[in-house]
């Protein structure tokens, strides 16, 4: 909790920049192709001189403070309910705390990525009708999480935090990366909205700014460091059934890493893009 109040004079200290002078995307790629043998799970194996496989491993969130129902009236709201039907819904505001990693081959380099959200959780009580005849009431709790209010993540590496980004889910159009998503979104119109939900992540990693952007058209993660675009992540595609066509096939992940980048350099790139991925669950679903 002291690391999220700390966290959050940075962001009273600091504002993204209004333009950022981002390198020609002209860049020389190698490729790296990330196999998942099972594309239910967040396995990767891949080739490179640092690190051969990698896995993204989360944990249930965890409540900042406990979100507590007044019991008061929950008795009014069961009688509306299963005379009704209606679902009645309460809230209660809860600081989300989700702790999540990276795994390797090389112990040395996993990460602890562990990620701040406000956010609250939803109580909603539906009647059901019971194998006797009789009614009753069903009491469901979701856990939601605001990101477009603001959210903090946190890189840590041997015990030693080496990067920080916050969460913006609007980068088309936030000024913010104005230079940086011209890249990003080519020759597409930012001001049309996005068909599913984008985020960005930006913020400094090794002491240099580090700027991801999440283009949901093309399905691919922008990355940016110290403003000069270094890499394109390409994620995923899950098999889909196509009407009355054959199954479309499961399409690999591959990264596009610049030449110029050290191997060190290209190891952080491998690690960033699958804690884009990692947003990318949290905040889409897949």
């Amino acid at each position: 909790m002291k690391r999220f109040l700390v966290a959050s004079l940075i962001w009273l200290c600091f504002e993204i920049p209004a333009t950022v002078q981002a390198q020609n995307p002209a860049v020389d790629f190698d490729t790296i192709k990330l196999t998942k043998t099972d594309p239910q799970t967040e396995f990767y194996t891949f080739a490179d001189s640092l690190l051969q496989n990698a896995r993204i491993q989360s944990s249930a969130p965890v409540q900042m403070k406990e979100a507590q129902f007044k019991p008061g009236g929950d008795i009014v709201r069961g009688a509306i309910t299963i005379i009704t039907g209606i679902g009645i819904g309460n809230s209660q505001p809860v600081d989300w705390y989700l702790p999540a990693g990276i795994r390797t081959n090389n112990p040395r380099l996993d990460w602890i990525t562990d990620w701040y959200c406000p956010g609250y959780i939803e109580k909603e009580r539906t009647r059901v009708t019971n194998s006797d005849g009789s009614k009753s009431v069903e009491t469901e709790y979701y856990n939601v999480f605001s990101w477009e209010r603001g959210a903090l993540g946190y890189i840590i590496e041997q015990g030693d935090t080496i990067g920080w980004h916050y969460v913006s889910m609007f980068p088309r159009s936030d000024s913010g990366f104005i230079s940086m998503r011209e890249i990003a979104y080519k020759e597409q119109s930012w001001l049309k909205p996005a068909k599913q939900p984008e985020f960005a992540l930006w913020g400094q990693f090794t002491g240099i700014d580090s700027y991801l952007i999440y283009n949901a058209d093309e399905n691919q993660v922008y990355i940016f460091r110290q403003h000069e675009f270094v890499a394109i992540y390409h994620d995923s595609k899950p098999p889909q059934m196509v009407l009355f066509k054959r199954k479309k096939p499961y399409v690999q992940p591959y990264l596009l890493v610049s030449r110029e980048l050290s191997v060190q350099e290209r190891a952080d790139i491998i690690r960033l893009a699958l804690l884009s991925k990692h947003m990318k669950l949290m905040i889409t679903g897949n």
